[in-house]
């Protein structure tokens, strides 16, 4: 071939013939090598045409010299004539083969298996070594300290500070390990300093999460002494916070400003943000002391150079401390400049809180802090504002208008404003002027429509407090108008309902209260008070101790869940263990200590005996205590102790004769006759027509042989007696012995009229105690006793 043909077969490559005839796919590649030829140019080509055919031959030519396959094509040939299979090289090239067709040993050798890496097999595995050595062993010991590193770090974060610390002595000890191991086998330089400082570091902060304060100080101090650590004398800051919740101020003090002098500021500013928090802890640890002076120059400096709401709040604490009002209104005024609308806010930015479908922003994270953020600085300044407006002004009105003004010339402060009002409308209830509270709360009506049912709410709970129960109930109604799911609101309406005595209709508005607002202590309260007024115990228990879980360690709750056990004879020890549980909380209690010594009387009268005395010497007015102290040293028989309960009984009722008789039967049992004659002579003269006090009378003259006196008294008991049986047809014997009947417990012949006791909530301990008990036998006096053992128990 010439040169010029060269060319045209190079360039029609691929192209076919209608009349060559290509091999069929059932072909093999060892047919199509055979009959290939070689040429002058040293190509390989082949003769594809079928017999006698005369056309040139096209040449298909490789490096490798092998046809690279003959799969059928997809091009169609000219009209009128049978589409014709072409060859599809580029997959044989990749060392493909046919589907169906099977490669023999011959042809993997020559290369037509897929091997692109020239290998033949898969890799030998990888030959484990037998010894490690010790920089090997080094590192799989190192391995192991930032195991142990980090499950500390994450048992801590999981809220187990016991199992992190556990963990971080063990990386201590592992990482000791280590430092000899390589100083035992000369790698003294691949010791990791900053590995020995993290775990001794963790080691620190763990005993500081379990409060074991004296070793986490042993371990940072260690570190600080350390001169290898540049930066560990920030540490510093964490010791003054060790001593600062030990209430060691001196030396938290102390701590924070040996970390402000190591710190060093930057040209650029570097380490100023690091400095004004340890000045800030500095002022909080003097405002702690009381040293409020020192406390200020501190917190100027942070509110100058980097200030925070929390150090705004500190100072305007200060300057109430030392009782300037101007400094105080400055600080305020500073306070409230820092209050910046935030990008994010909670949802009244409507481009913020929907997108352009209408459609609720997601609630994420971000806006949750954001969110989080803007609420502790809105407390942070209602705080200051609350506790500054009283005091600034001659009137607390005038202060709180004077704050209501600034909040509302802030611009961005209007809710904070509202708030205020609110907050006036409540000082003004604690000054018992509940006109300008009513006031006050009436003009939301026509200022901020957003603020009503707040305002509706406060003033049916003011009606209530009034006793008008009619505009309660419908300032109720109002705000459950404009919120229905307003659980304060459904609580005053049930508080009506109680007062007017419709239970079942207030109890099924705390229900609803609850099952808005699940943790609406008033709510949970006021409705197992209806299930105890409806004389259902243990659904009345069910609702406390839901109380007791959301709220423990609550005195009310304790007593009523005691009082509700109380009312169950076979509960009383469980009665008794919760009204241990309040006395722990409220030891002068002295309702509480009276209920337990009733129910303890007859199991451990020593044990009852100290807790009546106890709950005397709280409340010495209580009459019920009073009169069993009495009772109980007249059963010991101890007449002198006896008489000073009878005279204090006297002094609590004057009205009452018996309690002086009964000091005149007591002096008269420990033979001082004298003293009983004139006792009795007083109360005679008092109440001249007294029949016990003349019989006593009678019979003590009698056993001072004072005849003639005893003659007279004789007489004017028969005149006595005559005018009772002239007002009472019933005979004066009967009479009288009726009123001599006492009880065998001693008990009932020394009870006096029923009072409430003081205690957490009103109620008589004493009669809902002997109610659970069984009446005593009544004894009548026998003819030859003297007068007046009746008043005394046998």
């Amino acid at each position: 071939h010439n040169g010029e043909e060269e060319d045209e077969d190079m360039y029609s490559f691929g192209e076919f013939h209608p009349s060559i005839s290509y091999p069929s796919p059932t072909s093999t590649h060892e047919e199509v090598i055979g009959s290939g030829r070689s040429n002058d140019s040293g190509r390989v080509s082949f003769a594809l045409g079928g017999q006698g055919s005369n056309l040139p031959s096209r040449r298909l030519s490789s490096r490798a010299g092998v046809v690279r396959g003959a799969i059928p094509g997809t091009r169609a040939g000219r009209e009128g004539e049978e589409p014709l299979q072409r060859p599809m090289t580029g997959v044989v090239a990749a060392g493909y083969n046919r589907p169906g067709t099977t490669l023999n040993t011959t042809q993997r050798t020559q290369g037509l298996q897929f091997d692109p890496l020239g290998n033949r097999g898969p890799a030998p595995p990888l030959q484990k070594k037998i010894e490690n050595g010790p920089e090997d062993m080094a590192k799989e010991i190192e391995k192991e300290v930032n195991k142990f590193l980090e499950e500390s770090a994450v048992a801590c974060a999981k809220g187990d500070p016991r199992e992190g610390l556990e963990k971080a002595k063990e990386a201590v000890k592992r990482e000791r390990k280590l430092s000899k191991f390589r100083e035992s086998n000369g790698l003294t330089e691949q010791l990791n300093q900053d590995l020995s400082y993290a775990v001794k570091f963790n080691l620190a902060v763990m005993y500081h999460q379990c409060q074991m304060y004296a070793e986490a100080l042993s371990t940072y101090t260690l570190l600080v002494k350390n001169k290898q650590h540049s930066q560990s004398y920030r540490l510093r800051v964490n010791m003054g916070n060790l001593y600062y919740e030990q209430k060691k101020y001196l030396m938290a003090i102390k701590m924070y400003r040996m970390a402000l002098d190591q710190i060093p500021l930057g040209p650029d500013g570097s380490g100023k943000q690091t400095r004004c928090r340890i000045s800030r802890n500095i002022g909080t640890a003097f405002v702690r002391m009381g040293q409020f002076s020192d406390a200020v120059s501190h917190l100027e400096t942070v509110m100058e150079d980097s200030p925070d709401h929390r150090s705004g709040l500190n100072l305007v604490v200060c300057y109430f401390s030392l009782g300037d009002k101007e400094k105080m209104m400055r600080s305020f005024e500073l306070l409230l400049g820092m209050r910046k609308p935030l990008d994010i806010t909670t949802g009244e930015d409507e481009d913020l809180e929907s997108n352009e479908d209408g459609d609720a922003a997601p609630n994420d994270a971000l806006r949750q802090e954001l969110r989080e953020r803007q609420k502790a600085t809105d407390n942070y300044i209602i705080m200051a504002a609350q506790l500054i407006a009283p005091v600034i002004e001659k009137d607390f009105a005038t202060g709180y208008d004077w704050v209501i003004d600034t909040l509302r010339q802030a611009g961005n402060c209007n809710d904070l404003a509202n708030e205020m009002e609110i907050a006036k409308a409540i000082a003004f209830i604690k000054h018992k002027n509940f006109s300008q509270a009513i006031d006050t709360l009436k003009a939301f009506e026509k200022k901020d429509q957003g603020m009503v049912a707040c305002a509706y709410t406060n003033l049916s709970f003011l009606y209530f407090l009034e006793r008008n129960f009619q505009q309660a109930e419908r300032y109720a109604d109002l705000a459950l108008q404009l919120d229905r799911y307003n659980a304060k609101s459904l609580v005053n309406k049930g508080n009506c309902y109680a007062a007017r005595g419709d239970i079942e209709n207030a109890k099924s508005m705390y229900q609803e209260a609850v099952s808005i607002e699940a943790d609406c202590i008033e709510a949970i309260y006021n409705l197992g008070l209806s299930y105890k007024r409806i004389s259902l115990p243990q659904k009345a228990l069910q609702q406390f101790a839901k109380l007791q879980a959301i709220i423990p360690g609550n005195p009310e709750v304790l007593f009523q869940i005691g009082s509700l056990y109380e009312s169950v004879e076979e509960n009383m020890q469980e009665a008794v263990d919760c009204y241990k549980q309040l006395l722990a909380l409220v030891p002068t209690e002295a309702g509480v200590l009276a209920r337990v010594g009733v129910i303890l009387q007859d199991d451990d009268d020593s044990l009852s005996y100290q807790n009546m005395l106890d709950s005397y010497r709280y409340w010495p007015v209580n009459l019920q205590v009073v009169s069993w102290l009495a009772t109980h040293y007249i059963k010991q028989e101890a007449y002198e102790k006896a008489i000073h309960f009878f005279q204090r009984a006297a002094q609590l009722q004057p009205t009452e004769i018996r309690w002086q008789l009964m000091v005149g039967s007591c002096h008269r049992r420990m033979g001082a006759y004298q003293q009983a004659l004139d006792l009795y002579r007083l109360i005679h003269s008092k109440s001249p027509d007294n029949i016990e006090c003349l019989k006593y009378l009678v019979n003590i003259c009698n056993d001072l042989s004072l005849r003639d006196e005893a003659q007279e008294y004789v007489q004017k008991l028969r005149k006595a007696q005559t005018k009772v049986s002239e007002v009472d047809t019933t005979p004066i014997d009967d009479h009288t012995r009726s009123e001599s009947r006492m009880s065998t417990n001693g008990n009932s012949a020394l009870e006096a009229p029923s009072t409430d006791l003081r205690s957490v909530q009103a109620g008589n301990f004493y009669q809902q105690s002997s109610a659970n008990k069984k009446k005593p036998a009544v004894v009548e006096d026998d003819e030859n006793d003297e007068p007046g053992d009746h008043l005394l128990p046998l």
